[in-house]
């Protein structure tokens, strides 16, 4: 029998928690209504907070009685190896060859908490009976983060189909997704699943977890790919999972957690502690996803066409710390020899990665990135490198390129946008922040790469942002000779020193001179 490590919280502790707040003066009650914060007329504010607290007790002690329950503890530790190298896992990893241990605890935030202000602390958890048509003894755990309200559990998924039950084997599973025709929906009950291999799906075939992210398929570190689907299956749908722990060969499928076939959609799932959280191809939708903490990357894929990537969360990837440059880092789409077509970023919150943020890589085409918050990566936020066609709009960068934070080093060493050897780009419409690193850079090198790559950079328009730069930061073009089409018109830059050299066209320039060289003429600029 499957042994699940399970934290529970006393009725007593909880109690004696949540009273203890009125005597803690550093409670921060900044989630609390106008009127408990405040007070009313002619009332103290102790009297208004102990009446806040005591509403809260009611509720929590009616919960707590209501349906006691039990929660997969929901810890997140780093760890220091003896050789430098850093990982991350959800329980205290055995002591030889480690060299520190932290708990970190990372819990998702709703999209109105994301923000680099907020400091997520390791807090109780508080776990409230199951809703309506949970399984009998599910429970869901609300982090308690300072400062931000707790978001409220979605309603179940509809979902009418085979039901599967915490306990039933991968074997089970594959035999009765076999069993069953193409379409078939298979609705999961709250609870572990431990996989020692992955599951081919069908045609249709529908993978639902009712009340979101309480199922969770794990391959203990040991076994590959939850899920999967053969070549030339398509309009799978998988929906409502945690995926964690699910190792990768190399060169060997699948290679993440999460992969689906065409036209497959891959919807609100949590990806975490994989060797790549989810891995895209052709025809594919990846949707409202958190993945985050894999050990190599949150996304990867190509070559294929017509992938939307909207709406998740793309987080503290690359734990490992392999190469970023070379193959890790948030995500990374590759063309290849065969080239991958029509690939749209929309709406992402991608953040704090070891290596780029967004990145295509090599014959990548016809590429939308539109509307996404990228802040904190090690390397470039977006980087478009040796690829073709692409509207780069609408997007806020800020605090990226963290490897190169200070150094003074020039665009040949990455940006908050990065283009390499590309053509046929439009960047307009986004809002860059740079602190003692690059806003916009692009960069024409000598490469020596096949005939389906770009040779060199050509017609690139970078028009009508708003870019501001402290500190010593540059944005325009190097080269080692002048590529054709290179066009900055009507942008808006905000810097902290006028008088300073923050353009660069092969070499760097002030403003004065950039506008000379016909850059920028009817721009505006100002102190920041």
């Amino acid at each position: 029998m499957l042994s699940v490590r399970t934290r529970a919280t006393p009725i007593k502790y909880l109690i004696l928690q949540s009273c203890s707040f009125r005597h803690n003066e550093n409670f921060d009650a900044s989630h609390l209504p106008h009127f408990f914060r405040h007070g009313t007329p002619g009332a103290p504010q102790r009297k208004a907070r102990q009446l806040a607290i005591g509403i809260a007790l009611s509720a929590l002690t009616a919960l707590v009685f209501a349906a006691p329950a039990t929660t997969i503890a929901a810890d997140v530790y780093k760890i220091v190896h003896n050789s430098g190298k850093v990982t991350s896992a959800d329980q205290p990893p055995a002591s030889a060859g480690i060299a520190a241990v932290t708990n970190v605890m990372q819990p998702a935030l709703s999209r109105s908490a994301q923000s680099s202000a907020i400091s997520v602390a390791a807090a109780p958890v508080i776990t409230v009976a199951a809703a309506a048509g949970v399984a009998s003894g599910a429970a869901v755990s609300v982090p308690v983060v300072k400062g931000v309200t707790p978001p409220v559990q979605a309603a179940p998924t509809p979902c009418n189909g085979v039901q599967i039950a915490p306990g039933f084997t991968a074997d089970r599973i594959q035999q009765l997704v076999d069993s069953n025709p193409a379409g078939t929906a298979f609705c999961f009950a709250s609870g572990t699943y431990v996989l020692n291999h992955y599951i081919l799906l069908k045609d249709f075939t529908q993978f639902i977890c009712p009340v979101r992210r309480t199922c969770v398929l794990t391959g203990l570190g040991q076994f590959r790919g939850a899920l999967a689907a053969e070549y030339g299956t398509t309009n799978h749908l998988i929906k409502g999972f945690v995926i964690e722990h699910f190792v990768a060969v190399a060169d060997t499928w699948p290679s993440a957690g999460l992969q689906v076939r065409e036209l497959g959609v891959i919807e609100d799932n949590e990806s975490r502690f994989n060797q790549t959280g989810v891995h895209v191809g052709a025809g594919q939708t990846v949707r409202n996803n958190y993945i985050h903490h894999n050990l190599q990357y949150g996304i990867s894929g190509g070559p294929g066409d017509n992938i939307l990537i909207e709406r998740n969360e793309v987080a503290f990837n690359n734990t490992g710390h392999f190469d970023p440059n070379n193959d890790a880092g948030g995500s990374k789409i590759v063309g290849s020899q065969t080239g991958t077509n029509f690939l749209t970023w929309r709406g992402n919150y991608v953040h704090d990665n070891w290596g780029q943020g967004i990145w295509s890589d090599g014959n990548v085409r016809n590429v939308t990135y539109e509307q996404n918050v990228i802040e904190n990566n090690g390397g470039a936020g977006i980087f478009h490198e040796i690829s073709w066609n692409a509207v780069i709009r609408n997007n806020t960068l800020r605090n990226n390129n963290t490897f190169e934070v200070g150094q003074g080093l020039s665009c040949w060493h990455g940006a908050q946008i990065a283009l390499n050897n590309s053509q046929d780009v439009a960047i307009f419409g986004n809002t860059i922040e740079a602190v003692s690193t690059n806003a916009l850079c692009l960069v024409n090198a000598t490469r020596p790469v096949g005939a389906v790559f770009p040779q060199f950079l050509a017609n690139i328009s970078v028009t009508g942002n708003v870019i501001k730069m402290r500190g010593v930061a540059s944005s325009g073009m190097v080269a080692e000779t002048f590529p054709p089409n290179v066009t900055f018109n009507g942008n808006t830059y905000y810097v902290d020193n006028p008088a300073g050299a923050y353009w660069a066209y092969v070499s760097q320039l002030t403003r004065q001179q950039w506008q000379a060289a016909g850059h920028d003429v009817s721009g505006i600029f100002r102190r920041w």
